[in-house]
């Protein structure tokens, strides 16, 4: 299975490559196409990012974050809210093309997005988006970075009881 993003809209599609070493032609088929909210199927996505199984798309407006599972056809549609006097901030924040990672919380229903601090030509602070139901939105900062061009990494942990063997020989190549 493989994700394509074809004229803006998310694909899910089964490549089969099996025999191309025997003049068979492989094959791409549709098995999912991400759709929005009332079941229509235009929705224009700007960018993808994968993790676990899951993907994080955000719309070509800026304006919604959907989580999509391929596998399952499930979708968590994040849409800002209004708080106060003003719309929340991430209705026009934009994820840099080759920056960035992301962790799902899926019992909490909220994104956490790693990536340098925006709006700055010269980013030296690594920042935290976190961006959950009903228009909520945080940025936290993570300090000073002395990578100026790589965003700071995430992925999911759970915590083992396994010991990792320690010691013994080591093996000579």
């Amino acid at each position: 299975m493989v994700v394509m993003v074809i004229d803006c809209r998310v694909y899910l599609m089964g490549l089969d490559l099996h025999g191309i070493h025997k003049g068979i032609e492989p094959s791409i088929n549709p098995k999912g196409k991400l759709i929005t909210l009332d079941d229509s199927d235009r929705v224009d996505i700007s960018q993808v990012y994968h993790c676990d199984g899951l993907l994080l798309c955000i719309t070509k407006d800026f304006a919604r974050l959907v989580v999509w599972n391929p596998y399952t056809g499930q979708t968590l549609w994040l849409t800002p809210g209004v708080r106060g006097p003003r719309l929340d901030l991430y209705i026009d924040y934009q994820f840099g093309v080759t920056r960035g990672s992301f962790i799902i919380d899926q019992e909490m229903k909220v994104a956490v997005v790693l990536d340098k601090e925006r709006y700055v030509n010269d980013p030296t602070r690594n920042v935290a988006h976190i961006i959950g139901e009903d228009g909520y939105y945080r940025e936290v900062d993570l300090g000073e970075s002395t990578e100026k061009r790589k965003s700071p990494l995430g992925c999911s942990y759970v915590p083992s009881s396994v010991q990792i063997k320690q010691g013994g020989q080591k093996e000579e190549f």
